[in-house]
């Protein structure tokens, strides 16, 4: 083990009157590079945490099960100490003040519950600052807690903890084996002790202390990247009173922080994209180049110059573009900040995903995501939290290979993602306008609501009409499991939205809204919007049968469910009123109906319908 070189001064000052101090809230994560979990939960969390750098600081313990993670092999025996005193039994766990905030599974761990704790003013302030050798070999660390109001009596220990504020990996080299090559945070050494440094057990109003560590570095992958964390903490029920945190001291830094003026839906032909320009080095930036373009194209340089203070930002409106119709990719970076070396190119980037409409699409509008590529022409997926899962195609459909699937098994809890239906017309709409799918949903267990809602816009997703809106056990299409859902041809349930209300309007959206409660699975198959002249899929014989999909292109399908046992004959006629298919079947009570379409031509046919002295005429698309 690397000597640690330690000096510990305190000082007692005279007693003064002080205000209650601001908090700086501390999250401690333990996770692993080889725990799936950990992959599917840490992007949004970490997404989550870095967008309040003023009120919270995280720590991230990398444990030694249940795999391989070259990252706690640097350090193990000072990882289990906390593992210990936080009595961790799986991973990933989180502590947000030492518990006191939130303790548990970080997936559910939300915003406010850290805005809760900053809220909660803290006795304590804690200034922190460090600087490297001149060699570049040794960390010296220095902290300054001052007492604002007064503690009473408890087992109080102060830490002082090195991080590694982004450590990034490549594919070809991973830490472990769940898919994670970028962390933060990660704990490279507690300088104070692995139990902490022992400190006055009152402290009155004005008491301080300083703590002066050094520490000769070792397993650390970048310099630059090197922060330090100083908690004070009551071992007596662990609460963490206040934290302190210097950040990297790089001195040229800068990246996109945000994307906006594009919207995951445009039915405008031009847009005007906007980024954020954050400053994430210590010194001001006065000048760097913004990279932008849609898709491969050869990038643009827009050249900025001002001047931007240390953790500050600026929001930047570039030319307008015009991208044409169809789904786009914008990317915009930044590179040379002061005419220098970006000393961290990771938080360069960032790119947003558009689909820009032009015409409408006419009525029906139907998906069955038999195709591989995904999603069907015409639609457009919004990712809104940009982690790793959102609406994807799976093999698994209603009868037949597919369907559009959200992973809520995986996604963690709060996260969203939005389905998008071409943009179509209802200027001619009817009485019957409707939209239908079919869904498949196996909760979890009833602690876990995952939630699809079906939101309508007429005015290209300025604002939105809710029509659907299902979760857990309404949701659900058969019993819960513990194990991801994959649905059966049984496990099915075919839904029918009215859309009359609707009726008139020139461009109509239609939204699939995916609300992650950390569950499992849930799908989509055969969307179908009509306008009503021609209904899809059609109700017969008092909602006792329906036809789907329209447009079919092989096969159709009867769902009978009918009071009692009937015969049914179907006929299709085309458009000279020939018969070209008949269909008999005897004693149908509650049961899907196969209508063979092979071999049939493209375009509109009669579908003749009939039950005994019931008789029902509609049509039906063939597409090839």
């Amino acid at each position: 083990m690397k000597k640690i070189t330690l000096l510990l001064a305190i000082t007692l000052a005279g007693s003064s009157a002080f205000a209650q101090s601001e908090r700086l809230v501390l999250f401690e994560e333990f996770t692993q590079a080889s725990c799936p979990p950990c992959a599917s939960t840490n992007p949004s969390l970490n997404a989550m945490l870095n967008a309040h750098p003023s009120e919270v600081v995280s720590i991230k313990y990398q444990t030694d099960w249940p795999g391989s993670d070259v990252m706690n092999v640097h350090n193990p025996a000072q990882v289990d100490t906390r593992v210990a005193y936080y009595s961790v039994t799986g991973v990933p766990g989180g502590e947000l003040d030492g518990g006191v905030g939130f303790s548990g599974q970080p997936a559910g761990m939300t915003y406010g519950d850290v805005a809760s704790r900053y809220s909660t003013p803290s006795p304590f302030t804690i200034d922190v600052d460090f600087h490297l050798s001149a060699t570049l070999d040794t960390l010296y660390g220095h902290a300054m807690i001052r007492c604002t109001e007064a503690v009473p009596g408890g087992v109080n220990v102060a830490h002082m903890v090195v991080i590694e504020r982004n450590i990034y990996f490549n594919s070809s080299n991973p830490p472990g084996t769940n898919g994670e090559l970028e962390f933060e945070g990660v704990m490279k050494r507690m300088l104070t002790s692995d139990a902490g440094t022992p400190v006055a057990s009152n402290w009155a109003i004005g008491d301080s202390m300083e703590l002066h560590y050094a520490w000769k570095l070792a397993n650390v992958y970048d310099i630059n990247q090197l922060g330090l964390v100083v908690f004070i903490q009551n071992n007596t029920n662990k609460e963490v009173y206040q934290a302190g945190y210097m950040k990297p001291q790089m001195t040229n830094n800068a990246g996109v922080l945000d994307i906006s003026g594009l919207a995951a839906i445009q039915c405008t032909p031009d847009v005007t994209p906007s980024v954020v320009l954050h400053n994430y080095a210590i010194s001001d930036l006065t000048s760097v180049d913004i990279n932008y373009y849609f898709d491969s194209n050869a990038p643009t340089v827009y050249n900025w110059t001002g001047t931007l203070a240390p953790d500050a930002d600026v929001t930047i409106t570039l030319p307008t573009l015009t991208p044409g119709t169809g789904s786009h990719v914008f990317h915009a970076s930044t590179s040379n900040p002061n005419a220098g070396t970006d000393q961290d190119t990771h938080n360069d980037a960032e790119q947003r995903n558009t689909t820009i409409y032009s015409s409408n699409v006419t009525s029906p509008v139907s998906a069955d995501f038999l195709a591989v590529a995904f999603p069907p022409a015409g639609f457009a997926v919004e990712n809104v939290d940009g982690d790793s899962y959102t609406w994807a195609r799976s093999a698994y459909g209603h009868n037949g290979a597919g369907s559009a699937k959200m992973n809520f098994y995986s996604a963690a809890d709060g996260t969203i993602d939005n389905l998008y239906a071409p943009k179509f017309d209802f200027s001619n709409a009817i009485a019957g306008a409707q939209l239908t799918f079919e869904v498949a949903h196996a909760p979890y267990s009833s602690a876990y609501n995952d939630r699809i809602q079906v939101n309508v816009s007429s005015n290209c997703g300025a604002t939105w009409t809710n029509v659907y809106d299902k979760a857990g056990s309404v949701l659900a299409t058969t019993a819960a499991t513990t194990s991801a859902y994959n649905p059966t041809a049984a496990q099915w349930r075919l839904e029918t939205v009215s859309l009359d209300q609707f009726i008139g309007a020139s461009e109509l959206l239609v939204q699939f809204k995916g609300m992650s409660a950390y569950g499992n699975n849930a799908y989509i198959d055969n969307i179908n919007i009509t306008d009503g002249t021609v209904s899809v899929p059609v109700t017969l014989f008092n909602s006792g049968i329906e036809l789907y999909p329209n447009p079919a292109r092989n096969e159709a399908y009867l769902n009978a469910n009918l009071a009692k046992a009937s015969d049914l004959q179907v006929t299709l006629l085309n458009s000279i009123g020939a018969v070209v298919k008949t269909f008999a079947f005897e004693s149908v009570t509650n049961q899907i109906l196969k209508l063979d379409l092979t071999g049939l031509a493209k375009g509109t046919y009669v579908v003749n319908i009939t039950s005994g002295s019931d008789v029902f005429n509609t049509r039906l698309n063939i597409t090839e």
